[in-house]
């Protein structure tokens, strides 16, 4: 993917315009983008603070899954295809109370919410990635993605925004962000990822162009 003479966007400043970027990559979804350079900010979350009390702990956690399961639902009202699968599992486990139960166990010896979620599914991701099957493999990114959904609201961190037609540059992209993204233009560039990603599959289904390393 060459983009020439396309301003950058980002969090900090206004655009600064560039000759020519040149993202040599795998394409992940054939064609044609134009319009100006967004980087998708790979920002550290807020420091969590502990309460210290487990039985809050436990609280906030469930409230952030709740408001996590409330946020996923939103996105199945203009899901389509292949995006409505991955919806419908990311549902499914946040609805799965075993994921809850298994981080309220941890909190007796983390005593923390994000240090337990992160834990279970951290354990539960690495279970999929080791998987031989490809389709579970896959399902590790729609996984990745629940546990910093969580993880984001228990830090009471907003979700990212992207703006429209942009050119999304980035180490990756959760497969929740592009379903909430209306792509009327615009296109994808990271430095991660994978060509059989549910990202990739996504991307292909909607005709957004997109290369990863």
């Amino acid at each position: 993917m060459t983009i020439v003479n396309a301003p950058v966007m980002t969090k900090l400043s206004a655009s600064v315009k560039v000759d020519r970027i040149e993202f040599e990559g795998i394409s992940a979804s054939p064609g044609f983008a134009s319009g100006r350079i967004w980087i998708y900010p790979d920002l550290p979350l807020a420091v969590y603070r502990a309460t210290g009390d487990l039985g809050l702990e436990a609280k906030r956690l469930k409230s952030a899954i709740a408001l996590a399961l409330h946020e996923v639902m939103a996105l199945l009202k203009d899901a389509q295809g292949q995006a409505v699968n991955i919806v419908a599992f990311q549902i499914d486990v946040l609805k799965d109370e075993t994921f809850y139960l298994a981080a309220v166990e941890q909190l007796m010896g983390v005593e923390s919410a994000f240090e337990a979620w992160r834990n279970v599914l951290e354990i539960e991701i690495a279970g999929y990635q080791n998987s031989h099957d490809t389709v579970f493999q896959s399902k590790a990114f729609d996984l990745q993605d629940i546990q910093a959904r969580v993880a984001r609201i228990l830090c009471q961190q907003a979700a990212v925004v992207i703006p429209k037609g942009a050119i999304v540059v980035g180490q990756n992209l959760s497969p929740s962000a592009f379903i909430a993204h209306d792509w009327l233009g615009g296109g994808i560039a990271l430095t991660k990822g994978s060509i059989t990603s549910h990202l990739a599959i996504l991307a292909r289904q909607f005709g957004v162009p997109m290369v990863t390393n």
